[in-house]
């Protein structure tokens, strides 16, 4: 065998302390001044994993998602976005429209093992996104136009190419690392800004939402609304978790975006939930 070599290790379950897998590299038979089954080399891994622990996705106000066991721990960021006055995201499920837009909200909560992983120097985590959408505007009453979004998911199984916040130094959509529990949040309030710009706009989307991380003291960062550039930056390091997101909105008296069914409840027109759906090619 020539050296060097590299080898892939696969990690069937998550470490229970840092370096507790040890790999030992030993002789195959005799020769070069070593006995058969000597050992030439050690070193210890450590198989990092993220779980998806909760999830909120339904009608909950920012005060009440705030006083949830699930919730009470969440950090700055992305905190600071439930808990101004007026709270930047109104909590989760369907928002009431207001200055950040018509939007549909879902905080999620990820815990990192093993336990203090986090603070090894070079560790750094994300979660990021990746997105299949469609998104059509159309002015009057007639059939609705090509779509104006047609984004389809990444190729490849740890690309992403929804994750704008990713690409500024100080992300408010996420922790910046766990916190002391090793709890990971992440918040994403999907819509479009209050002011509308056509009579009528539709969005279908499907998302898979995972953490990834570096090893070498930079934080991942994931694509942004691009098919032809999904980054792929880190290794993934939890399951994906899969939900959609639907609008169906029409210009109100006002000028500004209002949902066809109103604020009250979910319809298969206007949602937030778990699992993908059928996109369609048209509203």
């Amino acid at each position: 065998m020539d050296l060097p070599v590299t080898v892939w290790v696969e990690g069937l379950d998550k470490s229970a302390k840092a370096r507790d897998i040890e790999v030992v590299l030993t002789k195959k038979g005799a020769g070069g001044g070593f006995a058969d089954g000597a050992e030439l080399d050690k070193a210890n891994l450590t198989f990092v994993w993220a779980e998806k622990t909760s999830v909120s996705h339904d009608r909950v106000t920012a005060v009440n998602l705030l006083k949830a066991d699930a919730w009470k721990n969440m950090t700055t960021p992305p905190k600071q976005r439930f808990s101004g006055t007026p709270p930047e995201r109104d909590g989760t499920g369907l928002l009431p429209p207001a200055d950040y837009g018509v939007r549909n909200g879902v905080v999620v909560k990820y815990l990192v093992y093993p336990d203090k992983i986090w603070q090894e120097p070079d560790v750094r985590f994300d979660v990021t996104r990746d997105h299949r959408a469609k998104a059509w505007f159309k002015n009057g009453d007639g059939a609705w136009p090509a779509p104006a979004l047609d984004l389809p998911f990444s190729t490849g199984d740890e690309k992403s190419n929804d994750d704008a916040d990713s690409q500024t130094p100080n992300p408010l959509d996420q922790s910046k690392a766990p916190n002391n529990a090793g709890e990971l949040f992440y918040q994403d309030a999907s819509g479009v800004p209050a002011a509308a710009s056509h009579d009528h706009f539709s969005l279908r989307a499907n998302i898979k939402e995972f953490v990834h991380v570096r090893f070498d003291g930079v934080k991942p960062k994931g694509g942004w609304w691009s098919p032809a550039s999904p980054v792929q930056d880190g290794a993934r390091c939890s399951d994906k978790y899969e939900y959609h997101c639907r609008h169906t909105l029409q210009k109100d008296g006002a000028g500004k975006w209002a949902r066809t069914t109103g604020d009250a409840n979910e319809t298969d027109t206007n949602d937030i939930g778990d699992g993908h759906i059928a996109i369609g090619d048209n509203p």
